[in-house]
């Protein structure tokens, strides 16, 4: 921990030592609470840093200015950055400039971490900002018109913060964090979410059961629901709790942060998500809450396609059942495209372009004819797959070279998705 000052800059009203109190008193508990982490107090150095000019509020120059700040604490001290998080106590900005505190969005895999806080010791505020120094984004709300807890972006607001249900929103809330950033950090493993194509019902456990299937993804076009189970906390009634994460555009967001209306990288797993308003749930702009956010258990909710429904049951003391409704996919998978056969050039080559993945469900299998004799491949992991808010657990399947038999003779290939919907032949090329 260090304070900074510029010339002009008005007195802090806080200090180092009640930042001190705070991290040790409250932070450093919750993330041992909620995720396992264990943190150890690193220097507190009174000598202020001083810089030239105040810190910029948004933008690129921001972070420059962060940078700046933490290579001369470091070289001061001749520490290596590595496992290190650095708390900045600095004088308020002139201007409106809203936020408290600023950090790196980090990675929980590569530890380093970096918060500049505006005068600032809300427990709150320092707990959220090292969640994002772990590579947690926000807790977001979808806000949608007539109150309707679900629609398509066009339509809905994506409201920053205003997902209350965890450290990651805006409001002071002690709640589990959500299983979406447990997965996130790795707390959560792939294999303890499952993914739902079809009609399933599943045992699902709470959101801190240490084992477990603890959440349900489902995707329905290009909208993706994350499903969890919250016990009565913080007033919520019991039941699942439901976020899309689906990145909405720049022109949905609604914030008090200018840089917060971003658009995000195509296709990325999103670091945010955004809650569902399934019961009387009420977030205001001066971040208070009211009501749950929680679907009942035993109540249904029929998404804005009308696709998928949620209900739920109680099992025991720690598991629901939760049933996904889904309507039956009767939609072929798009007809694949064979790559240039120059290029299939050892057993792992990909026979087919991108563009044959199924839009409404996944590719369950392959069919190839050889010399007009159909034969079942399975396929295997794509070599160009890379998790996607549409994709984030499951590598989508590909056929490659090792998939064919030896011989000399006329290819074609299809795809079939889990619904048994079966996509053109693609056009046959000879191969050798």
């Amino acid at each position: 921990m260090v304070s900074i000052n510029w010339p002009g800059a008005p007195a802090l009203d806080t200090n180092l030592e009640q930042l001190r109190s705070v991290v040790d008193n409250y932070t450093i508990g919750y993330w041992q609470r909620q995720a396992n982490i264990e943190f150890s107090d690193g220097i507190t150095d009174f000598n202020q840093i001083n810089m030239s000019t105040e810190a910029p509020c948004n933008g690129d120059a921001t972070v420059t200015y962060m940078s700046q700040i933490a290579a001369k604490f470091y070289s001061l001290h001749n520490l290596d950055p590595h496992q290190r998080y650095l708390f900045v106590l600095m004088p308020k900005l002139t201007g409106d400039c809203v936020w408290a505190a600023k950090s790196f969005v980090g990675d929980f895999h590569t530890p380093y971490g970096m918060t500049i806080l505006q005068d600032s010791i809300q427990p709150n505020v320092i707990t959220h900002e090292l969640g994002h120094s772990l590579g947690l984004g926000h807790t977001n709300l979808i806000r949608c018109p007539a109150n309707t807890p679900d629609g398509m972006w066009a339509n809905c607001n994506a409201i920053e913060y205003g997902g209350a249900v965890d450290v990651m929103s805006n409001v002071d809330v002690d709640g589990a964090l959500s299983t979406y950033h447990q997965w996130r950090m790795g707390i959560i493993k792939d294999s303890d979410v499952t993914q739902v194509w079809k009609t399933q019902t599943v045992d699902l456990k709470y959101t801190n059961s240490p084992s477990g299937i603890r959440a349900i993804f489902v995707r329905d076009g290009k909208q993706t629901y994350w499903v969890e189970y919250r016990k009565a906390a913080d007033g919520y009634t019991p039941g699942l709790a439901i976020y899309r994460t689906d990145p909405p555009p720049a022109s949905a967001i609604v914030s008090p942060n200018s840089s917060d209306a971003v658009e995000a990288p195509n296709e990325a797993v999103t670091s945010d998500v955004w809650l569902m308003n399934l019961d009387s749930f009420r977030y205001t702009g001066n971040a208070t809450t009211s009501g749950s956010p929680t679907l009942a258990l035993g109540q249904s909710l029929v998404n804005a396609s009308g696709n998928i429904s949620f209900t739920a049951q109680q099992k025991d003391a720690d598991t629901i059942s939760v049933t996904v409704t889904r309507k039956a996919d009767t939609v072929a998978p798009p007809t694949p495209v064979f790559t240039n056969t120059n290029t299939w050039v050892s057993p792992e080559s990909e026979l087919i372009a991108a563009g044959y993945e199924d839009a409404d469900s996944i590719i369950e299998k392959f069919q190839i004819s050889v010399d007009d004799k159909v034969s079942d491949v399975t396929g295997s992991a794509s070599s160009s797959w890379f998790a996607t808010y549409l994709s984030p657990l499951i590598p989508i399947k590909s056929l490659h070279v090792k998939d064919l038999p030896e011989g000399t003779y006329a290819l074609k290939a299809r795809g079939v998705d889990v619904y048994g919907n079966a996509s053109g032949w693609s056009k046959p090329v000879n191969v050798v």
